[in-house]
């Protein structure tokens, strides 16, 4: 029996849950960014993969171009989203996908109008989010949607 699950222990670097995408992010990005980040690129590769499978599923017939034409979509969608809604800089290698497995993203830092590069790093706003996370038995503050207040 084959083990899928979510949490496979990876090359170095590379993150298979959102624990390890928050770890990999935390002194970077503060948790609401963890958490659009994350469900962007989700729903992004979600998107994609849903029409890779309908273009080029089995049966199918497609050039290697046709292919890398719809891997480019996809990358130049992401880096898009990513940097106009988070001023996030990021890389997408396709390689992968030609091995069967997903494309590697990699967020590589802020853009100069992310508020880190303008303002710095906001730890006392981190220190709250982890302590709100660990409380609600998050990866990161918000992981689970919003939660009213005890009365």
């Amino acid at each position: 029996m084959t083990d899928t699950s979510p949490t496979l222990p990876v090359d170095d670097g590379i993150v298979s849950s959102a624990k390890q995408f928050s770890d990999a992010l935390t002194q970077e990005l503060n948790d609401d960014e963890i958490k659009r980040a994350f469900e962007m690129i989700v729903r992004i590769s979600e998107k994609y993969h849903e029409k890779f499978e309908r273009r080029f599923g089995p049966g199918s017939i497609f050039t290697p171009e046709e292919a890398l034409e719809a891997l480019d979509q996809f990358e130049e969608e992401l880096k898009y989203e990513l940097a106009t809604k988070l001023h996030v800089y990021a890389t997408v290698d396709a390689t992968p996908v030609f091995e069967g497995e997903p494309p590697i993203v990699e967020l590589a830092g802020a853009l100069p109008s992310h508020s880190v590069a303008r303002h710095g790093f906001d730890h006392e706003k981190k220190t709250w989010e982890v302590q709100r996370a660990t409380e609600r038995g998050e990866d990161y503050y918000g992981q689970k949607g919003k939660h009213r207040k005890k009365k």
